[in-house]
């Protein structure tokens, strides 16, 4: 679970960097970023993740860059999900005890 873990911290920073990039309207970090982010969720399956990240990607690349409220927000969401979901199964393989 600790490599569950890792890639959910990982997907915290890349979209705490992305919500950075936005703000400053850096559309090129938003699209490197939310291209990590895409790498990251496709490790660990995340289907939906890995659709919103091409989104914003597309988003960021065009010829007239911009990322809507909406994307960003349904972005938000499924990494705050992803982030309750480690944690709660975490929680309960804790409870099992070491796995051998």
């Amino acid at each position: 679970i600790s490599l569950l873990a890792a890639a959910a911290d990982s997907i915290k920073a890349d979209f705490g960097r992305i919500e950075s990039a936005v703000a400053a309207r850096e559309f090129a970090e938003v699209a490197e970023s939310a291209h990590r982010l895409k790498g990251t969720s496709a490790s660990i399956r995340s289907e939906r993740l890995d659709e919103l990240c091409a989104a914003l990607q597309r988003a960021a690349s065009g010829s007239s860059p911009a990322v809507s409220v909406a994307l960003l927000a349904e972005l938000r969401a499924a990494v705050e999900g992803l982030s309750a979901d480690v944690k709660k199964h975490s929680q309960a393989l804790a409870t099992l005890g070491p796995i051998v």
